[in-house]
């Protein structure tokens, strides 16, 4: 089955491609920049996958790298900088790869991988709280940076001291309390949960920590005003394998549907018992957003009835890494789960049957109810997307628009502007999220590969330019610091060359009409009428 993703893999390819230099410009600008889009937008992902002969094999590993896009005066100045976590230091100085990552062995064979030896490349996300940019990985403690220098300071406590956690790449903030909420596993004889709760300001306010019913890999959850929602798909670790040394963290990983998804609910008090749910397996790589409902939650995700895109030999994200198309059979589809508190029942929903993936809400709303969910999307099943959707949540509406299909597009984002006109920003090479209004809309588009090379057949001055590369044409921005945007996270590569934008109107986004809402209305399963469908079972 041929997709969007496998007719154009020799422009995708470039998605895993590495950028060893750091640079610092004004790159050229096609179209217009709007003056009303200040500030500054970061974005994180995997920076090199080559050192000492040695490539990587999984689109997911490569050492972390911050990019960091300056807007002022319609104006744009790129940087980027390497993390300078202990492992690329370590590597840095001898030259090769020495540490394993999730999919790529360290060199030596069996013996040279016994044990858990996986350090953080912080190459995953970044957040910017209380003056630090944090970068995450998924695993051991985030790295700190300087906002405006993109300096790494070093690794940074975020929760209790002297307690191993690994800290999930994605965290939570409080749409309305500002509160800063981070998740934790610790995988060993028993699979253990962390959940981290932080005030505005930086200060612990609470910590709790949960048995899992089942270890699980966990990339993203939910939280809501009064609860978080973890959703356990049914990826099984096999820790022995792992940590024998005989397979990487990825492949000790196996989908076992038949198992089902498992669902913890846990009061973000930390009061009363956690709440342990069953239902269908699916596989979910990002939430939506959860909110209350009387005394139901309602929590809407993309969810994947298998992961092929990601796990197995012939993986998309494995085989993008040899220049080849590889599985992606199924499309990560617009779901929701609808928890009856009081019943302890749960049941889910879908909400779209087409393909989407990094779903994202007003921040202003996270945590509460939400009526419009962004979303990239794709024609058919890929996981390479090309196309930006919005989606109606109260009624099914889903309007979509679509560049070419050599483009990858990021998370679409809410950002600040002074004129209350929305705009399209068209970023080539860049991924962010959070803001404070969703006055305006950021989507990332990346052709693969560097600028340069995707210049090279309409630009004839592409030469002149690359002369340039690298220049320093400006000190850090000091002072009052400007709205700073964030990004979430998905493997970006990355630009050694131009950045090009392009502006355009957002009310393009008309390429389909209302839809029909399918499954049950909310009322139904509020009142008791929807339970006892089959849908749902639940646990002590």
């Amino acid at each position: 089955m041929q997709t969007a993703a496998t007719a154009t893999i020799g422009s995708l390819a470039g998605l895993a491609s590495s950028m060893m230099q750091e640079y610092d410009y004004f790159p050229e600008v096609r179209g217009r920049i709007p003056l009303e889009l200040e500030g500054t937008l970061y974005r994180n992902g995997p920076g090199r996958f080559e050192l000492g002969g040695v490539r990587k094999r999984h689109l997911l590993d490569g050492d972390g790298m911050i990019q960091a896009f300056d807007f002022a005066q319609g104006r744009v100045r790129y940087r980027n900088r390497f993390v300078r976590t202990r492992k690329y230091q370590a590597e840095q100085g001898a030259g090769r790869f020495v540490m394993p990552t999730w999919t790529t062995r360290a060199p030596g064979g069996m013996v040279r991988n016994v044990g858990n030896k996986i350090r953080s490349q912080a190459g995953v996300t970044v957040t910017l709280k209380n003056g630090c940019l944090y970068a995450f990985d998924e695993v051991g403690l985030p790295y700190g940076l300087d906002p405006d220098t993109l300096e790494t300071w070093g690794e940074r406590q975020v929760g209790p001291a002297g307690m191993h956690i690994d800290y999930k790449a994605h965290t939570k903030t409080d749409g309305r309390s500002g509160q800063w909420l981070l998740l934790g596993v610790e995988h060993g004889p028993r699979t253990w949960l962390d959940l981290v709760v932080r005030d505005g300001k930086g200060r612990q306010l609470g910590h709790q920590r949960v048995a899992s019913p089942r270890p699980s890999y966990i990339h993203d959850w939910f939280f809501t005003e009064r609860h978080v929602v973890i959703l356990l798909h049914p990826v099984e670790l096999s820790l022995p394998r792992f940590l024998s040394g005989l397979a990487s963290f990825t492949d000790s990983m196996q989908w076992r549907p038949q198992k089902g998804n498992m669902v913890v609910v846990l009061d973000r008090a930390g009061a009363g018992s956690p709440v342990f749910l069953e239902t269908d397996a699916c596989f979910m790589w990002h939430s939506l957003n959860a909110f209350e409902l009387g005394d139901s939650i309602v929590a809407d995700f993309v969810g994947y009835s298998a992961p092929d895109h990601f796990l197995g030999e012939k993986a998309a994200f494995r085989m993008i890494m040899e220049g080849r198309p590889g599985l992606e059979q199924n499309k990560g589809m617009l779901r929701r789960y609808i928890i009856n508190m009081p019943r302890k029942c749960l049941a889910q929903d879908s909400l779209s049957e087409e393909n989407h993936e990094f779903p994202m809400v007003d921040p202003d709303v996270a945590g509460y109810r939400h009526r419009f969910g962004h979303f990239t999307t794709a024609p058919g099943a890929t996981v390479f997307h090309n196309g930006l959707a919005r989606v109606d949540m109260d009624n099914g509406r889903r309007e979509a628009i679509f560049v070419d299909d050599a483009a990858h597009l990021g998370e679409p984002v809410s950002v600040v502007v002074r004129a209350r006109q929305a705009v399209h920003v068209d970023l080539h090479g860049a991924r962010v999220r959070r803001a404070v209004h969703p006055l305006a809309e950021l989507a990332q588009r990346r052709h693969g590969g560097h600028a340069g090379d995707d210049l090279q057949d309409d630009d004839p001055a592409r030469e002149d330019r690359a002369g340039a590369r690298g220049s320093r044409l400006g000190a850090p921005a000091r002072g009052r610091r400007r709205p700073a945007v964030e990004h979430a996270d998905h493997p970006a590569h990355l630009l050694d060359g131009a950045v090009r934008l392009s502006v355009q109107a957002l009310h393009v986004l008309r390429d389909a009409g209302p839809r029909a809402h399918a499954g049950f209305a909310l009322d139904q399963f509020l009142d008791g009428r929807a339970c006892g469908r089959g849908l749902c079972e639940s646990r002590a």
